[in-house]
């Protein structure tokens, strides 16, 4: 998804940085023992990497994961991943957005 739509690198570092602290925090509640972000490689600062690519169909079996967990993890990866919001975006919604 990224790849196809030449996501700038802060694009991708924002959202990977937004997903990172949405799975703290479900660890933090005790949703989940660990973050499956920690798996995730991340670009360092003036090394270029090949960012991987979730397509949609990546982006639903991770959502219906997190459902599993409970339903509104799933619904952040969903609204993080298709909307392309930024981290404050994202947290700061509320239930009449």
């Amino acid at each position: 998804m990224w790849k196809s739509d030449d996501a700038s690198p802060t694009v991708v570092a924002g959202t990977l940085n937004c997903l990172a602290r949405l799975f703290r925090f479900a660890v933090k509640l005790g949703d989940l023992s660990a973050s499956p972000m920690s798996a995730v490689e991340r670009a360092r600062a003036g090394v270029e990497r090949v960012t991987p690519t979730l397509m949609v169909e990546e982006v639903d079996r991770l959502a219906v994961a997190c459902d599993l967990v409970s339903r509104r993890y799933g619904d952040y990866v969903r609204l993080a991943a298709l909307l392309g919001l930024r981290a404050g975006e994202l947290t700061a919604l509320q239930v009449g957005d």
